[in-house]
C-alpha cells in the first residue's frame, strides 16, 4: 500500500496539525475586538500598552518508555535508581510570568505554587 501511495500516485504522508477551535460565534466576536484594538493603537500612545503571559513548567522528570532505554546485560544488574522513575498524578511545577511593552521587558517573575494571577491581584 505504501508503495502504491508513494510511487504510483506520488502522494505523501502528513501528520494532522493541532489548531485552536474557532467556532463561527468566536470568529464573529473576534472581528470587532480586533478592529477596536487597532483603532486604540492608532489613537492612543502605544507606550501605554503592555502584553503579558504566564507559563506553567513541570519540574518532575519526564519519561518516554519508547525512547528512554537503559542498556545492560539484564535488568537485575541495573541499579533501582536508574531503572525506575517515580511518577505522581500532579507533578511539581512552577509558573513564570513576564511582560513586554514598547519601553522594554519585565524581569521574569516566578510565581509560588498555589498562587493565582488575575486582574485584581
Amino acid at each position: 500500500m505504501r508503495n502504491l501511495v508513494k510511487n504510483e500516485w506520488d502522494f505523501g504522508s502528513y501528520k494532522k496539525k493541532t489548531v485552536h477551535f474557532l467556532s463561527e460565534t468566536i470568529r464573529l466576536k473576534m472581528l470587532p475586538r480586533s478592529k477596536g484594538l487597532l483603532t486604540r493603537l492608532e489613537i492612543e500612545n502605544i507606550d501605554r500598552f503592555m502584553f503579558s503571559n504566564e507559563k506553567l513548567f513541570s519540574i518532575e522528570q519526564a519519561t518516554d518508555n519508547q525512547n528512554d532505554r537503559i542498556i545492560g546485560p539484564n535488568s537485575s544488574n541495573i541499579p533501582e535508581n536508574v531503572m525506575y522513575v517515580a511518577r505522581i498524578q500532579k507533578p511539581r511545577s512552577i509558573m513564570v510570568w513576564a511582560g513586554i511593552s514598547a519601553n522594554g521587558q519585565t524581569s521574569l517573575i516566578f510565581v509560588p505554587e498555589g498562587i493565582e494571577i488575575n486582574a485584581i491581584t
